[in-house]
Protein backbone atom coordinates (compact mmCIF):
# COMPACT_ATOMS: atom_id res chain seq x y z
CA UNK A 1 0.00 0.00 0.00
CA UNK A 2 1.38 3.38 -0.96
CA UNK A 3 1.84 5.82 -3.82
CA UNK A 4 4.54 7.63 -5.71
CA UNK A 5 4.59 10.55 -8.11
CA UNK A 6 6.49 10.32 -11.39
CA UNK A 7 6.33 13.59 -13.31
CA UNK A 8 2.60 14.25 -13.84
CA UNK A 9 1.46 10.74 -12.88
CA UNK A 10 0.63 9.40 -9.43
CA UNK A 11 0.78 5.62 -9.04
CA UNK A 12 -1.23 3.92 -6.29
CA UNK A 13 -0.17 0.45 -5.17
CA UNK A 14 -2.90 -1.65 -3.54
CA UNK A 15 -2.27 -4.33 -0.92
CA UNK A 16 -4.83 -6.92 -1.98
CA UNK A 17 -3.96 -9.43 0.73
CA UNK A 18 -3.66 -7.93 4.22
CA UNK A 19 -7.28 -6.81 4.68
CA UNK A 20 -9.02 -9.18 2.28
CA UNK A 21 -11.98 -11.25 3.43
CA UNK A 22 -11.87 -14.93 2.55
CA UNK A 23 -13.28 -15.73 -0.92
CA UNK A 24 -16.36 -17.91 -1.18
CA UNK A 25 -17.36 -17.64 -4.83
CA UNK A 26 -20.60 -15.85 -3.88
CA UNK A 27 -19.48 -12.27 -3.53
CA UNK A 28 -20.84 -10.57 -6.66
CA UNK A 29 -23.39 -8.63 -4.58
CA UNK A 30 -22.00 -9.13 -1.08
CA UNK A 31 -21.60 -5.64 0.36
CA UNK A 32 -20.02 -7.00 3.54
CA UNK A 33 -17.04 -8.64 1.83
CA UNK A 34 -13.98 -6.51 1.04
CA UNK A 35 -10.68 -6.75 -0.79
CA UNK A 36 -9.26 -3.67 0.92
CA UNK A 37 -9.44 -3.34 4.69
CA UNK A 38 -10.97 -0.25 6.33
CA UNK A 39 -7.67 1.62 6.80
CA UNK A 40 -6.52 1.06 3.23
CA UNK A 41 -9.90 2.06 1.83
CA UNK A 42 -9.81 5.34 3.77
CA UNK A 43 -6.26 5.93 2.57
CA UNK A 44 -7.15 5.29 -1.08
CA UNK A 45 -10.26 7.50 -1.07
CA UNK A 46 -8.34 10.33 0.59
CA UNK A 47 -5.21 9.95 -1.51
CA UNK A 48 -7.13 10.06 -4.79
CA UNK A 49 -8.85 13.31 -3.81
CA UNK A 50 -5.54 14.76 -2.65
CA UNK A 51 -4.08 13.79 -6.01
CA UNK A 52 -6.97 15.48 -7.82
CA UNK A 53 -6.23 18.69 -5.94
CA UNK A 54 -2.59 18.60 -7.00
CA UNK A 55 -2.44 20.71 -10.15
CA UNK A 56 0.77 18.96 -11.22
CA UNK A 57 -0.91 15.54 -11.50
CA UNK A 58 -2.80 14.67 -14.70
CA UNK A 59 -3.18 10.90 -14.39
CA UNK A 60 -3.70 8.38 -11.61
CA UNK A 61 -2.80 4.74 -12.11
CA UNK A 62 -4.15 2.16 -9.66
CA UNK A 63 -1.99 -0.98 -9.57
CA UNK A 64 -3.84 -4.08 -8.38
CA UNK A 65 -2.17 -7.44 -7.85
CA UNK A 66 -5.60 -9.03 -8.29
CA UNK A 67 -7.49 -9.21 -11.58
CA UNK A 68 -9.90 -6.28 -11.50
CA UNK A 69 -11.84 -6.29 -14.77
CA UNK A 70 -14.29 -9.19 -14.61
CA UNK A 71 -17.83 -8.99 -13.32
CA UNK A 72 -18.20 -12.72 -12.98
CA UNK A 73 -15.97 -15.76 -12.84
CA UNK A 74 -15.32 -19.10 -11.25
CA UNK A 75 -15.31 -19.53 -7.48
CA UNK A 76 -11.81 -19.39 -6.09
CA UNK A 77 -10.44 -16.71 -8.42
CA UNK A 78 -9.70 -14.50 -5.41
CA UNK A 79 -9.96 -11.59 -7.85
CA UNK A 80 -12.03 -8.40 -7.71
CA UNK A 81 -14.95 -10.26 -9.30
CA UNK A 82 -15.61 -11.65 -5.80
CA UNK A 83 -15.45 -8.15 -4.27
CA UNK A 84 -17.37 -6.19 -6.91
CA UNK A 85 -19.48 -4.20 -4.45
CA UNK A 86 -16.40 -2.68 -2.88
CA UNK A 87 -14.69 -2.01 -6.20
CA UNK A 88 -17.75 -0.25 -7.55
CA UNK A 89 -17.95 1.74 -4.33
CA UNK A 90 -14.35 2.84 -4.81
CA UNK A 91 -15.05 3.89 -8.40
CA UNK A 92 -18.29 5.66 -7.44
CA UNK A 93 -16.55 7.51 -4.61
CA UNK A 94 -13.68 8.93 -6.62
CA UNK A 95 -15.92 9.69 -9.59
CA UNK A 96 -18.35 11.63 -7.41
CA UNK A 97 -15.39 13.53 -5.94
CA UNK A 98 -14.39 14.67 -9.43
CA UNK A 99 -11.28 12.50 -9.71
CA UNK A 100 -10.46 11.89 -13.38
CA UNK A 101 -7.65 10.43 -15.45
CA UNK A 102 -7.83 7.11 -13.56
CA UNK A 103 -6.55 3.87 -15.10
CA UNK A 104 -6.61 0.46 -13.39
CA UNK A 105 -3.75 -1.91 -14.23
CA UNK A 106 -3.74 -5.57 -13.19
CA UNK A 107 -2.52 -8.98 -14.29
CA UNK A 108 -4.00 -12.43 -14.80
CA UNK A 109 -2.20 -15.77 -15.19
CA UNK A 110 -4.64 -17.07 -17.82
CA UNK A 111 -5.93 -14.36 -20.11
CA UNK A 112 -3.25 -12.46 -22.01
CA UNK A 113 -5.21 -9.28 -22.59
CA UNK A 114 -8.39 -7.73 -21.42
CA UNK A 115 -9.57 -4.20 -21.61
CA UNK A 116 -12.64 -2.43 -20.45
CA UNK A 117 -14.52 0.73 -21.17
CA UNK A 118 -18.09 0.20 -20.04
CA UNK A 119 -20.68 2.04 -18.03
CA UNK A 120 -20.96 0.54 -14.56
CA UNK A 121 -24.23 0.30 -12.68
CA UNK A 122 -25.04 3.92 -11.93
CA UNK A 123 -23.35 5.27 -15.05
CA UNK A 124 -19.69 5.32 -13.99
CA UNK A 125 -16.92 4.85 -16.54
CA UNK A 126 -14.11 2.45 -15.66
CA UNK A 127 -11.06 1.76 -17.83
CA UNK A 128 -8.42 -0.87 -17.20
CA UNK A 129 -5.84 -3.12 -18.80
CA UNK A 130 -4.79 -6.62 -17.86
CA UNK A 131 -1.60 -8.28 -19.05
CA UNK A 132 -0.36 -11.83 -18.54
CA UNK A 133 3.43 -12.21 -18.27
CA UNK A 134 2.99 -15.92 -17.56
CA UNK A 135 0.19 -16.82 -19.95
CA UNK A 136 -1.49 -20.21 -20.12
CA UNK A 137 -4.24 -21.71 -22.24
CA UNK A 138 -7.73 -20.34 -21.87
CA UNK A 139 -10.32 -22.74 -20.55
CA UNK A 140 -13.72 -23.06 -18.98
CA UNK A 141 -16.69 -21.11 -20.30
CA UNK A 142 -14.60 -18.95 -22.63
CA UNK A 143 -12.75 -21.76 -24.43
CA UNK A 144 -13.01 -21.75 -28.18
CA UNK A 145 -14.20 -18.15 -28.57
CA UNK A 146 -11.86 -16.73 -31.17
CA UNK A 147 -13.41 -13.27 -31.29
CA UNK A 148 -15.56 -12.82 -28.18
CA UNK A 149 -17.86 -9.90 -27.57
CA UNK A 150 -18.16 -8.00 -24.25
CA UNK A 151 -21.09 -10.20 -23.26
CA UNK A 152 -19.12 -13.42 -23.60
CA UNK A 153 -17.35 -13.10 -20.28
CA UNK A 154 -18.47 -10.50 -17.79
CA UNK A 155 -17.77 -7.21 -19.54
CA UNK A 156 -14.22 -8.00 -20.60
CA UNK A 157 -13.15 -7.72 -24.20
CA UNK A 158 -10.22 -9.83 -25.32
CA UNK A 159 -8.03 -8.37 -28.01
CA UNK A 160 -5.94 -11.52 -28.34
CA UNK A 161 -6.73 -15.07 -27.37
CA UNK A 162 -6.32 -18.52 -28.78
CA UNK A 163 -7.77 -21.28 -26.62
CA UNK A 164 -6.17 -24.08 -28.66
CA UNK A 165 -2.53 -23.16 -28.02
CA UNK A 166 -0.55 -21.61 -25.23
CA UNK A 167 -1.33 -17.90 -25.25
CA UNK A 168 1.46 -15.45 -25.90
CA UNK A 169 3.08 -13.89 -22.88
CA UNK A 170 2.35 -10.19 -22.85
CA UNK A 171 3.18 -7.11 -20.88
CA UNK A 172 1.53 -3.78 -20.16
CA UNK A 173 3.26 -0.52 -21.03
CA UNK A 174 1.82 2.84 -19.98
CA UNK A 175 3.42 5.93 -21.48
CA UNK A 176 2.52 9.52 -20.61
CA UNK A 177 3.68 12.39 -22.79
CA UNK A 178 2.35 15.73 -21.64
CA UNK A 179 -1.38 15.33 -21.12
CA UNK A 180 -1.74 12.23 -23.29
CA UNK A 181 -1.66 8.72 -21.82
CA UNK A 182 -1.11 5.71 -24.07
CA UNK A 183 -1.52 2.19 -22.69
CA UNK A 184 -0.28 -0.79 -24.66
CA UNK A 185 -0.26 -4.55 -24.38
CA UNK A 186 2.84 -5.96 -26.10
CA UNK A 187 3.43 -9.67 -26.60
CA UNK A 188 6.68 -11.58 -26.33
CA UNK A 189 7.41 -10.98 -30.01
CA UNK A 190 7.08 -7.21 -29.73
CA UNK A 191 3.68 -7.04 -31.43
CA UNK A 192 1.18 -4.53 -30.07
CA UNK A 193 -2.01 -6.38 -29.16
CA UNK A 194 -3.86 -3.36 -27.83
CA UNK A 195 -3.33 0.40 -27.80
CA UNK A 196 -5.61 2.75 -25.88
CA UNK A 197 -5.41 6.46 -25.14
CA UNK A 198 -6.76 8.53 -22.27
CA UNK A 199 -6.98 12.22 -21.38
CA UNK A 200 -6.87 13.79 -17.89
CA UNK A 201 -10.53 14.83 -17.96
CA UNK A 202 -12.04 11.34 -18.41
CA UNK A 203 -11.95 7.91 -16.78
CA UNK A 204 -12.52 6.08 -20.05
CA UNK A 205 -10.64 5.20 -23.21
CA UNK A 206 -10.68 7.92 -25.85
CA UNK A 207 -9.41 5.68 -28.63
CA UNK A 208 -8.62 1.97 -28.88
CA UNK A 209 -7.00 -0.17 -31.54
Amino acid sequence: MGSEIVDNVEIFYLDCMAGKDAPDGLAYNDAGKVMLGANQRIWLDTALVTSKNNADIDFRIIISAKQCLADTGSAGWVAWNEYKVQQRSIIDTYTAAGVRGVLWVCSDPHHPLSLRNIVEDGGVDFAGICASPGASTSGGSDAGLATPTPEDFGNMVYAHRNSTVVCHQCFALVEVVGTALTAKIIDQFGDELFVGTMVPTENSWQTTS
